[in-house]
């Protein structure tokens, strides 16, 4: 067990050994305490871990085991595939009455991914949103940093004058760039401090996530990170300052408003700013297709109404329950007694519930429509269910009957499929009447369809809904010891938990129920979805406003460094608003330009959305189009102040200010 609940249940790591525990009513003695902190074993979580003991098993697979080892020492992965490629052949005889795909191996998979699989995909999309907004931050400081040094030429150029080296002056650009990043390094630390608290909330189902700390390692990558953008801001007023176009002397020698930019130090700041827009519109079209996917998720049918359903997932103890039919007779009583308690209007049983169940599947092979020999059998959901779990969940009977108590175990056995399955394997005919081998099994009786009913995913909202149903302790051999009762209530959840838990307790108080209410539920599984769109909007915000600041700044910086040239177009006849419109204008193309870069950049994003989209493609043109629309509208209105301020200006004063000695 975990030292954890040894020290919370058993008074303690050394006091837990050799002590008897009973779980679902067997008992068992401790033999080991893990270290400190461990709550997994090969990436799976517990608290206790009972030694695997298997018995016969009373049908055919699927099972739902797995091996976990550790390769010799100078074995690779290479080797120990092609080794139980060879095992699989030899034991394929074993397996091939009941699994007949001649082409299944044994595969060795690293554990490390088989721990992490999907999230690879999130981790790759988080880090590279955060990886574009550190760019974006780092142009935009650097495009302002730029501006900066430009307007203090006439500071710089007097330095100059009274002994300062261009070496010296760099120096100081580049030390209060670096202070900059300094601070700003030290308010994101804390402030990652603070928010690791809620990193739970972000992403619940990215696996380990419990163990991530606040730690030295973390703040040694924060801490170079931050030395890194510093002298990347830094950059762009250092360079321009040795090779700007305009001289400290001659900046010296005139006024300052004289003394404009050089076409290299434009250049760089036209650019950042093109950078800027190149990395925005990547995060914005990220953005905009996890909210169309989320927008489509949400619309999915889920295939009942899950207002007034609840379920309370109850397991009873072997050592208790040891006979199919002491199992079958708790069933039925605690159908029964929900069935009558106030306020329910039918209830049921379930093995599994939907929308996310990926465990609960089995093989089949139609009658009349075989696979091909050696070839692999048909896999779908299957659930056993009870007569009245579907009036509980309110799916709609289609097609031919339901269950009836007469399907039993000593009847033939008999299924209930879901439409889309019907539609998937008889695509233009009824399936009522319809036989297979379930599970594997050519030498036991054929299975029969006897009804169709409306489509409920158990594969994931995003999945399909092909399911088929068998009834409640139709195996004689195969006991449901786990089920759901599932039931709908005119009442609402904490009465009828509370009406069920009274009813439940007087069959048998041990038996401790799991509640569930469907709508939560099905919210849930929503809850990746919802959470990647907000993250990577956030990001996707934070892009935008920092790419709206940069062109403004950079727009306004223009307006100022030019106001006697627009105050001679001015005076010469020009309208005011054509210098709006050459303001705007100039923003635009940095806009454009950014916008084509971005979209070449985009297309690394289906890498990591691809897996996270459901009903829209990576390079949906529409939400493409929306994003650039939107960048495009932004750089208008950040560029429209700045114009309108270039055509108020006045060229008597503007002029007038010029007039030399």
């Amino acid at each position: 067990m975990s030292h954890a609940f040894a020290e919370r249940a058993l008074g303690g790591a050394t006091a837990a050994v050799g002590k008897v525990v009973p779980i679902e009513g067997v008992s068992h003695t401790v033999v080991g305490v893990l270290e400190p902190g461990r709550n997994d074993l090969a990436g799976f979580p517990a608290v206790v871990w009972p030694v695997l003991q298997l018995a016969t098993p009373g049908r055919r697979g699927p099972f739902g085991y797995r091996g976990i080892a550790r390769l010799k020492a100078g074995v690779t992965l290479a080797q120990a595939t092609r080794d139980l490629a060879e095992i699989s052949v030899r034991i394929f005889p074993l397996w091939a009455a009941g699994f007949q795909d001649r082409k299944a191996r044994l595969t060795p998979v690293p554990l490390l991914e088989a721990i992490v699989g999907p999230a690879t995909g999130q981790i790759g999309l988080f880090a590279g949103a955060v990886g574009l907004v550190l760019l974006l931050a780092i142009a935009n400081v650097a495009t302002l940093a730029l501006v900066r040094t430009s307007a203090r030429e006439h500071e710089l150029s007097v330095r100059a004058a009274l002994g300062a080296g261009r070496r010296r002056l760099a120096w100081l650009i580049v030390t209060e760039c670096l202070t900059l990043t300094a601070i700003a390094g030290a308010v994101g630390v804390t402030s990652a401090a603070v928010a690791l608290k809620g990193v739970g909330g972000v992403a619940p189902g990215l696996p380990r996530l419990r163990e991530v700390a606040f730690e030295t390692s973390g703040v040694a990558f924060a801490a170079i990170a931050t030395l890194v953008a510093g002298v990347l801001v830094s950059v762009a007023p250092f360079v321009s300052l040795f090779t700007g176009g305009s001289s400290l002397a001659a900046t010296l020698g005139g006024s300052p408003a004289r003394a404009g930019p050089g076409r290299r130090a434009n250049a760089t700041r036209g650019a950042l700013v093109v950078a800027e827009f190149a990395l925005a519109l990547p995060l914005l079209i990220g953005a905009g297709l996890l909210l169309n996917s989320f927008l489509r998720l949400q619309r999915v049918d889920p295939g009942f109404d899950p207002s007034g359903v609840y379920s309370l997932a109850l397991s009873l103890p072997s050592a208790r329950y040891s006979t199919p039919a002491a199992v079958q007779g708790f069933w039925r009583r605690a159908e029964a007694r929900a069935a009558e308690t106030d306020g329910v209007i039918a209830a049921g049983l379930a093995g599994s519930l939907p929308p996310d169940n990926f465990g609960d599947v089995n093989n089949f092979d139609l009658l009349d429509k075989p696979v091909p020999a050696g070839t692999a059998q048909h896999l779908a959901p299957w659930s056993p269910v009870s007569p009245g779990f579907f009036a509980a969940m309110g799916i709609p009977l289609l097609d031919g009957r339901l269950f009836t108590p007469g399907d039993s175990a000593t009847a033939r056995p008999v299924v209930v499929v879901s439409r889309a399955w019907a539609a998937t394997y008889y695509p233009n005919e009824s399936p009522i009447g319809k036989q297979m081998y379930s599970g594997g099994c050519t030498t036991c009786q054929p299975t029969t369809v006897i009804g169709v009913v409306g489509d409920v995913p158990y594969r994931g909202l995003a999945g399909e809904a092909d399911a088929v149903y068998g009834p409640v302790g139709a195996d004689s051999q195969d006991v449901d010891l786990s089920l759901n009762l599932v039931v709908r209530s005119r009442i609402g959840a904490a009465a009828t938990f509370r009406a069920l838990r009274s009813a439940l307790g007087a069959l048998d108080p041990q038996v401790a129920p799991v509640e569930v209410v469907m709508s939560e539920r099905l919210r849930a599984a929503l809850g990746d979805p919802r959470r990647w769109t907000a993250v990577v909007g956030a990001f996707a915000a934070a892009g935008v406003l920092l790419a709206a600041l940069g062109i403004f700044g950079l727009m306004s910086y223009v307006v100022r460094q030019r106001q006697r040239e627009m105050g001679v177009r001015l005076a010469l006849g020009a309208a005011p608003g054509s210098l709006t419109r050459l303001v705007v204008g100039r923003g635009l193309r940095y806009a454009g330009f950014g916008s084509a870069i971005g979209l070449a950049l985009s297309a690394l994003e289906s890498r990591w959305l691809g897996t996270l989209l459901y009903g829209v493609r990576a390079a949906d043109p529409a939400t493409i189009a929306l994003a650039v629309a939107v960048v495009m509208a932004i750089a208008v209105l950040s560029c429209w102040i700045p114009g309108l301020k270039a055509a108020r200006i006045k060229p008597v004063e503007v002029l007038g200010g010029e007039r030399g000695p």
